[in-house]
């Protein structure tokens, strides 16, 4: 019996030779085939060994109504057949395929044997049109279509069709038959098939190896030393490590080529050593510990980069004949892409190529992070442009924790290889020194001989191009971070000066805000010299004026000196007061003191800018060292080295005593300079403004407490720079050295404004002078005054009675003569012997009323303030000033009347006279029955005035607060 048909494999077992032929050789068979077969096999091995296995493209399969769809495609079997469908076909019936069918191993389960191995069930497609008298339509199935899968099968058989019989076999060859077939087999089976082929390309292996992140210190309210920012720092990086620790083992038992190829031996142990090691160095250094975390987030970083090219190759080198020798599967029916067989590329690919060159590069690369570490104790600053953490860590500026190598080394790199067995770029050392960092920290650069154009802190020594020996000097667009390096455990103000003038120098979009890690405002080391604030304009202003008050009541005293001098020394006035102290010397003595407040205050009301005046006061300038003349005779007296502010107190004592004490001889129609400054709060708000300003540079002190800016900017991040457009932190201990960094994405530093120098301000033009005419006079005493209305009323009524007698001594002699003055004649010419200033004899008179009783108004209220005066004697004055109001009051209404019936011309220097004495008499009306009684009798008045004396009567009303 003959044995049955095999699926012959090609690729089983290599032939090894074949013949050469000679001239006139006779050949046979085995040669011949020899040669073939030699062929076919090479033919074979390429598309397997350079091209890969698997489906390449097409070939889907796809239920349609009536039947099975396959779409044109290619693949290639693990034995090198090259499978192809050059059209669309739609297959409608189906066929047995069972044992009968050639003996195709992969088909088989079960024993070793084929004898005791179960074959799977499986039918055979046939296409459209095609003539089968086998054939049935797929609805006859035993089986849903549904559960079923697409097999595309190579059946590769040698057929003997000789004819043989006992006398005679006719020897006519063997045919070598190649069929494609197209079978139905269920999923589950499918899948069987898949799971045995055993090809498990690094990009499968790879998705053991676990994904890992870098654990990420809570940073909060709570971290006010730095002490407790370490332990954050540490405890992350510590339980980061641990993971990492873990998944090294991993590398070596998923992808132990990866690493024999690059070490020739399984680094990992060593590298799990090296990094407690350094772990354990790094325990107590507190400082150091954002460095520390930062390089186990590039280790983390750097794990998972080289993952991710792991799971990049799926390519195979040579993949096992037995994987799928004459078979591909082309999916599910009901779920194409299920229970479909993949394409392995062979490891020539470009693609993978790369892919297996990147891998390998990064395991080095990790080696070398490892190797390379070192706390740094650099104290130049310098800021790298580089990459923020969405760009791979090669792409990144090299940071300054990895050190330059011990030894220098001569390191050349190969370029990409044209085989298979080393497919990376590595470095190579001649002389067995270390692995500089800068040769396996980006694959492209060192792929192409490149490294020396890295960018780092370290760029000095490798750089080979002006970029990265200077790359704040090139275009930084493309940059997104910048790293920042140099300044750990240095001076606060150091570091932020010199960043600063970096920031400045090179125009870089960042800035830089440092931050106290304390919660004790008072050891800030840096903030801005002033944050100028609308209260400091208010400050400047509330200055000048007090300035302006102090220098106006200097002139005023100066003239009200001379006024007094001049009334004592023709006797106006007595040169004594009632205590006795002397007129002259009391003025004098009002002066003085405000020139010593002058001078002590000048110094410090005058600068232009608050911080020339906090530095005057702060040092106890404003005292009265280098005064005037006047001041330094001041100071004589024992007020020498008062500040202003004692000075000018002690000042508006002086001048409130002297108004006391001669206020009998001289009197204010205004408000006087002297009494502003005496009634004005003006310096005190300096005082409150400073107190304002105070509180706010407090609440903003505060803020730049690490435990309020934490608060404020809960995103604060470490990453070892800074963000464009963002803002680097730097962190400082009481000691005033820095201690860590962080980040924030937006600007955040406090904004440094520049104090401007306030202009000098001018009076206005509608100022009135210090001393308005008639608005401060020096009057004779109450006493001397009565004494001399009385002589002038006797002089007056003996001057009247001496006319009433000529007056009738006259008439009878006029009528004896029997001649007369008419009398309209007689009162012209009394009218014009009696005329003054107002123009009528009466207003003339009753303004002297006016000025009696505004005087005895002045001297009662003197006599009430007096601070010795009896309680019953207090009692009977104030009884008396009350009276003397109301006979003020009714004397101004009087006045007033007669004005306006006289219709007085108020615009000439008599009106102007009486409109000033109504308006000063009027003002010490300040009883409210007096009140009362005075705004009736003007509102009276009012009715019949004109235009001009109605405006009198309103300013009257005004002045006196009536109604």
């Amino acid at each position: 019996m003959a044995d049955p048909l095999q699926v012959l494999s090609r690729l089983e077992t290599l032939t090894d030779h074949y013949t050469v032929f000679e001239p006139d050789q006779v050949l046979t068979h085995g040669q011949l085939n020899g040669v073939t077969d030699y062929l076919d096999e090479q033919i074979r091995l390429s598309r397997v060994g350079l091209d890969g296995v698997g489906l390449a493209a097409g070939l889907r399969v796809a239920q349609v109504s009536g039947g099975v769809r396959i779409t044109r495609g290619l693949g290639v079997s693990t034995d090198g057949d090259l499978m192809t469908l050059l059209a669309d076909l739609v297959f409608d019936r189906f066929r047995p395929y069972d044992s009968t069918a050639p003996i195709y191993a992969p088909f088989y389960i079960g024993d070793s044997s084929i004898d005791g191995q179960r074959m799977l069930s499986l039918h055979e497609l046939v296409p459209v049109g095609e003539s089968d008298v086998l054939a049935q339509d797929l609805s006859a199935l035993p089986v849903a279509l549904a559960d079923q899968a697409v097999l595309m099968l190579m059946e590769t058989v040698v057929n003997d069709p000789d004819l043989c019989s006992g006398t005679d076999c006719d020897n006519l060859g063997r045919d070598a038959l190649h069929r494609l077939r197209f079978l139905l087999i269920n999923r589950a089976d499918a899948q069987g098939l898949l799971d045995r082929a055993g090809l498990a390309p690094l990009s499968e292996r790879a998705q053991v190896l676990p994904a890992l992140a870098m654990r990420r210190p809570a940073l909060g309210r709570d971290i006010g030393t730095i002490g407790v920012l370490a332990a954050r720092y540490r405890d992350a990086a510590a339980a980061s490590l641990q993971d990492l620790s873990a998944a090294l083992p991993t590398l070596a038992l998923n992808c132990p080529e990866v690493l024999q190829d690059v070490f020739a031996a399984d680094p990992t142990s060593g590298w799990q050593a090296s990094l407690n090691n350094l772990a354990a160095g790094q325990a107590n250094a507190s400082v150091a510990q954002q460095v520390w975390y930062h390089f186990v987030k590039d280790l983390i970083d750097q794990w998972n980069e080289l993952r991710a090219a792991l799971l990049a190759d799926d390519s195979i080198t040579l993949p096992s004949v037995r994987a799928f020798p004459k078979h591909l599967l082309l999916g599910a029916l009901a779920a194409p892409l299920q229970q479909r067989s993949a394409w392995y590329p062979a490891p020539l690919d470009a693609r993978c190529r790369q892919q297996a060159a990147h891998a390998r590069f990064l395991a080095r690369k990790l080696d070398t992070m490892i190797n390379c570490f070192v706390l740094p104790t650099d104290t130049t600053t310098r800021i790298t442009p580089s990459r923020g953490d969405d760009a791979p860590l090669e792409a990144r500026a090299i940071p300054w924790h990895y050190r330059l190598p011990r030894l220098q080394i001569d390191v050349r790199l190969r370029r990409l290889p044209t085989t298979t067995d080393q497919p990376q770029a590595l470095p190579v050392s001649s002389n067995g020194g270390e692995t500089p960092i800068q040769s396996v920290w980006n694959f492209a650069l060192s792929a192409r001989g490149q490294e020396g154009q890295n960018l780092g802190y370290r760029a000095e020594a490798w750089a080979s191009t002006a970029q990265a020996h200077d790359p704040l000097g090139y275009a930084i667009g493309g940059f997104d971070f910048f790293r920042i390096e140099g300044h750990l455990g240095r001076l606060v103000e150091t570091v932020s000066d010199e960043l600063r003038a970096l920031i400045r120098d090179r125009n870089l979009p960042c800035r830089v805000q440092a931050v106290l890690l304390h919660n004790d405002r008072r050891l800030i080391r840096v903030k801005p010299p002033i944050r100028y604030t609308p209260l400091h304009t208010l400050h400047y202003l509330v200055r000048q004026d007090v300035a302006l008050r102090l220098d106006e009541g200097q002139r005023f005293g100066a003239q009200y000196l001379d006024s007094l001098t001049n009334s004592v020394n023709s006797q106006q006035v007595p040169s004594n007061t009632d205590s006795g102290a002397q007129v002259i010397d009391m003025a004098k003595s009002a002066l003085a003191a405000i020139v010593t407040a002058q001078a002590a205050a000048a110094p410090v009301l005058a600068p232009s800018t608050y911080t020339a005046y906090k530095a005057l006061v702060q040092t106890g300038a404003g005292s009265t060292t280098g005064a005037s003349n006047a001041l330094s005779a001041a100071a004589s007296t024992g007020t020498a080295g008062l500040n202003w502010k004692t000075s000018y107190a002690s000042s508006l004592e002086t001048i409130s005593q002297t108004r006391v004490n001669l206020g009998h001889v001289s009197r204010a129609d205004f408000t006087s300079p002297h009494d502003a400054l005496i009634s004005s709060n003006q310096p005190h708000w300096i005082d409150w403004l400073d107190g304002l300003i105070q509180a706010h540079e407090d609440r903003a002190d505060d803020k730049l407490l690490f435990t309020q800016f934490v608060s404020d900017h809960p995103g604060l991040d470490h990453l070892g720079g800074v963000w464009r457009g963002g803002t680097f932190v730097l962190v400082y201990d009481d000691t005033g050295h820095v201690v860590g960094d962080f980040t924030l994405p937006y600007p955040a530093a406090e904004a440094e404004t520049i104090e401007p120098v306030e202009p000098p301000l001018q009076l206005p033009p509608y100022r009135p002078p210090v001393a308005v005419a008639g608005g401060i006079r020096v009057l004779r005493p109450l006493d001397l005054r009565v004494k001399d209305l009385v002589a002038d009323r006797v002089i007056a009524e003996s001057d009247s009675l001496q006319k009433i007698v000529n007056e009738q001594v006259a008439n009878i002699k006029g009528l004896v003569q029997g001649a007369f003055v008419p009398n309209n004649a007689v009162a012209k010419k009394l009218a014009a012997a009696d005329l003054v200033t107002t123009g009528d004899t009466y207003l003339n008179f009753s303004q002297n009323d006016l000025v009696y009783q505004t005087d005895r108004v002045q001297q009662l209220q003197s006599i009430i303030t007096q601070s010795t005066l009896p309680a019953d004697a207090r009692a009977q004055a104030q009884q008396d000033l009350t009276r003397a109001q109301v006979d003020l009051a009714n004397v101004v209404a009087n006045v007033t009347s007669r004005a306006v019936a006289t219709q007085t011309d108020l615009s000439s220097s008599g009106g102007l006279a009486l409109t000033q004495q109504l308006a000063s008499s009027v003002a010490l009306v300040q009883d409210s029955a007096a009140k009362a009684l005075l705004n009736t009798q003007l509102s009276g008045i009012s009715v019949v005035a004109g235009s001009s004396h109605a405006g009198l009567i309103t300013n009257l009303r005004t002045v006196g607060r009536l109604g």
